[in-house]
């Protein structure tokens, strides 16, 4: 397996930490719902991605200090959830999937770099998940606030952006993609909804994504 590698820069912000809930089951009593590690603890003040279902899909959920779920609000860093208690950017329910499904692998990571006059530079890892060599690839990135809300970018004065990688990659390849992709002194999330996929055999597919800086 390679691993190709981009020149690194600085200011790399982070959204929120989140763990991952591998193992467990919901609880309910009187004052709400919470996650039982299934060891005797539970998950308090943090985000967590639950496959509570079993699906092969995870959603992220906050718990309060005294380890209920939040609910139908704004969470401490500014995040929304819905009436369920699964995270929402721009009214969409935020998920993680089987990081072996796909073409695209999930991210191994997915962050920002922003300057002070708001250049904003993508940092992603992620892997040929297909049994096929890439040639080029196509990021339709969404721009958002702190809470979500579309926000333009100077580039094209769109909130979408569009980003073409063109590298040959094997299968299982891994590569941490480097790339200033617009300038916003407000953008504050970023998420690559759909990726276009050109194979060396001709042949093209357009995935689902929906992964976002931070998630």
């Amino acid at each position: 397996m390679k691993k190709l590698a981009f020149i690194p820069l600085t200011f790399v912000f982070t959204v929120m930490f989140i763990i991952a809930a591998f193992a467990g089951e919901w609880k309910q009593d009187g004052k709400g719902w919470w996650w039982d590690n299934g060891d005797g603890t539970y998950i308090k003040n943090e985000w967590a991605w639950i496959d509570g279902d079993g699906d092969g899909i995870a959603e992220c959920y906050f718990f309060d200090e005294s380890g209920y779920l939040v609910t139908d609000t704004v969470t401490p860093d500014g995040s929304e959830v819905n009436a369920d208690g699964a995270w929402v950017l721009n009214g969409v329910v935020q998920t993680k999937g089987d990081d072996n499904k796909g073409s695209i692998a999930s991210p191994k990571e997915l962050t920002y770099e922003k300057t002070i006059s708001g250049r904003v530079t993508l940092i992603w890892s992620f892997k040929n998940n297909s049994e096929k060599e890439i040639r080029k690839l196509k990021l339709h990135i969404n721009c958002g606030d702190a809470e979500g809300r579309p926000v333009q970018n100077s580039f094209n004065e769109s909130n979408e952006i569009k980003v073409t990688y063109k590298k040959t990659l094997a299968p299982g390849d891994e590569v941490e993609y480097r790339d200033v992709i617009g300038y916003s002194s407000k953008a504050e999330s970023f998420t690559i909804e759909t990726i276009d996929i050109w194979y060396a055999d001709g042949t093209k597919e357009t995935i689902e994504y929906g992964y976002s800086t931070g998630n």
